[in-house]
Formats: structure tokens, C-alpha cells, sequence
């Protein structure tokens, strides 16, 4: 359940597709399946204050490693710099880890188990 919510800068083009690349170089840089990744793309209308090309929420269980969590956040980091051929400090991203039961898909509660060896 890696999702990430980007908002892209103005500064960058619209007609930039990233779409294609986007997941498969997420899952490069973090080593990890892309089987559950999604990232959703909005362009901003204004940004104001310290200017980033991408600010990213990303939403991932509690349950997963540090090592996990690092490793999905830096790797997306990587992703978006590269798709967006910007610098990494160009890119925020801010993580938030979501508990069991706070995530409903296909009208019912998902909860999650911890793992002994998890891959997430």
C-alpha cells in the first residue's frame, strides 16, 4: 500500500508524462515490488513560500521496517528526480504512516498483520 499524492510545481511542464516511468523507477530506487505502489499526479495552481518542483505525501502502514519506510521515501525521491530531471533538494516528501483499520478499500476495512521478514 505504498501510495504517494505529488502535487507538481507550475515550473514544470504539464505535458510532462511521467506516468509511464514513474512506478517502475520508484520501485528501482527502493528495491521493493510495484505490485501495490500508485502515485497520483496534480499539477499546482500557485505555490507560494520555498518553492520545491514536487511535494509528496506519501502514506504507508505502520507496520513496515524503518528500513522499508527510508528506502520507499528516499527511492521516490529519486524516482521524481529523475522523471522530472530536477535535483533531489527540488523534491519533499513528507510520510505519514497509517495504522490498521484506518484504510477502507472496496468498502471494507483493511487491516494488516506485522510481518516477521517484511518486503513491503
Amino acid at each position: 500500500m505504498p501510495i504517494a499524492n505529488c502535487i507538481i510545481s507550475l515550473d514544470q511542464p504539464k505535458q510532462l508524462d511521467i506516468s509511464d516511468e514513474i512506478i517502475e523507477l520508484w520501485g528501482k530506487y527502493s528495491g521493493k515490488d510495484t505490485s501495490e505502489m500508485t502515485v497520483m499526479i496534480s499539477h499546482s495552481d500557485e505555490q507560494l513560500g520555498k518553492a520545491y518542483s514536487a511535494i509528496c505525501c506519501l502514506y504507508l502502514p505502520n507496520v513496515w521496517s524503518r528500513e522499508s519506510v527510508s528506502a520507499l521515501q528516499v527511492g521516490l525521491a529519486n524516482a521524481l528526480a529523475d522523471c522530472l530531471a530536477v535535483e533531489l533538494s527540488d523534491i519533499m516528501i513528507m510520510t505519514s504512516m497509517i495504522e490498521s483499520g484506518f484504510v477502507v478499500e472496496k468498502g471494507r476495512e483493511v487491516k494488516w498483520v506485522e510481518k516477521q521478514n517484511n518486503n513491503a
